[in-house]
């Protein structure tokens, strides 16, 4: 599916475009990270692109729709895709965390919907793949301001096997 038209009202988190059906509020929702998103040891600013919060989408998994090497075989396709040289974990969060990041007039700063991968010709299929993105255009240091919030709330990263453990015990 390509970024829904602008809307505050964020209808795209409605629309099923998967076998799984929209994205749940109590879903957790995977971030992968690459070396490209680190500096040293430390989590860097391009794990969240100003572009993919403005209009682009951050690219999100869907935790609970996928087995475990599943689960490492999209991570290592994203890793492809992006042209870094490993996988270095992924961070995580339910759903409704990012739905309830509003701006200080009450709209949302996020809408979150399913957006499955199939037949990409860059892409393994991944089913499991929703984005989250601004609802409105918005200005660089407004996305600024919403990439903070998902660096703050956001999980620390983990290995992919210990994430994935976790959130299926």
């Amino acid at each position: 599916m390509a970024v829904p038209a602008l809307d505050p009202a964020c209808s795209c988190d409605a629309i099923s475009q998967s076998v799984y059906g929209v994205v749940e509020d109590d879903e957790v929702l995977v971030r992968v990270l690459t070396d490209k998103h680190y500096r040293g040891t430390k989590i860097h600013n391009s794990a969240f692109r100003l572009t993919d919060i403005m209009s682009e989408g951050v690219s999100l998994v869907r935790l609970g729709m996928v087995d475990v090497v599943e689960f490492q075989a999209v991570a290592d396709n994203i890793r492809q895709a992006g042209g870094a040289s490993s996988v270095r974990g992924a961070m995580a969060l339910q759903a409704k965390l990012l739905r309830e990041l509003k701006w200080d007039n009450g709209d949302r700063q996020l809408c979150v919907f399913d957006d499955p991968v199939i037949n990409d010709p860059d892409l393994r299929d991944n089913p499991a793949h929703c984005m989250a993105v601004s609802p409105v255009t918005i200005q660089p240091e407004d996305a600024q301001e919403v990439r903070d919030h998902l660096l703050t709330i956001f999980s620390e990263a983990r290995y992919l096997s210990d994430l994935w453990q976790t959130a299926h015990t």
